[in-house]
């Protein structure tokens, strides 16, 4: 089976966080697994989350997106984990797919207009935590959060499958309950585990 590059990328802005317990708990089951995987918490890249030329200008990319972005490239499968804030991802978050997620590094469209999905053949994982129970949130508000990053940036730039872990709701839970999640977690990392491995094995074949 070839080399997996796995990537966690924690977009929780405060390290005393129940997502970096969900950070700390996939690392260590993936480990276990027999797979070492990268962890880039965003709250500890030095960039300017602030796009702010749009796609007029481009912006000198600093050098730890530079690294992020290589991190991306390189990896086979990237895991999202971040907490459901307003409906949607936290500031230092959003800014950093805004910097790095670029035309000619993410995207691009030929002279046609047709999409180039420049990172065809990831997969990934969505990890997001919210106060508001499962069943309110897809009814009542759409699956927002979700929405935005699954379909609007990941599927858009070419990963493929996209599995998704909703938690909630986390706020005064016990440690106790909050155990529980983290037991989901492992789940989750086992089912990761059997797609990306399935995956390289139909990959090799």
């Amino acid at each position: 089976m070839e080399t997996q590059n796995v990537l966690v990328i924690n977009g929780h802005p405060d390290k005393i966080s129940f997502n970096e317990e969900i950070a700390q708990t996939y690392l260590k089951e993936m480990e276990k697994l027999g797979i070492k995987a990268t962890y880039m918490p965003i709250r500890d890249l030095n960039f300017d989350p602030n796009l702010k030329y749009g796609y007029r200008l481009r912006s000198e990319l600093e050098p730890d997106l530079i690294k992020a972005i290589d991190l991306i490239k390189k990896s086979t499968h990237v895991v999202w984990i971040h907490p459901l804030w307003w409906f949607g991802l936290p500031a230092l978050m959003k800014g950093f797919i805004d910097r790095t997620f670029l035309p000619s590094i993410a995207f691009n469209y030929t002279s046609e207009g047709e999409l180039q999905q420049l990172l065809a053949g990831k997969s990934a994982r969505i990890i997001s935590t919210g106060d508001g129970d499962a069943e309110t949130y897809e009814k009542v508000y759409h699956n927002s959060g979700i929405v935005q990053l699954k379909t609007g940036i990941l599927e858009f730039t070419g990963f493929d499958p996209i599995l998704v872990k909703y938690i909630a709701p986390i706020m005064d839970k016990t440690p106790e309950e909050l155990s529980a999640y983290l037991n989901e977690v492992k789940t989750a990392v086992q089912e990761d585990f059997n797609m990306i491995t399935k995956k390289a094995e139909t990959t090799v074949s």
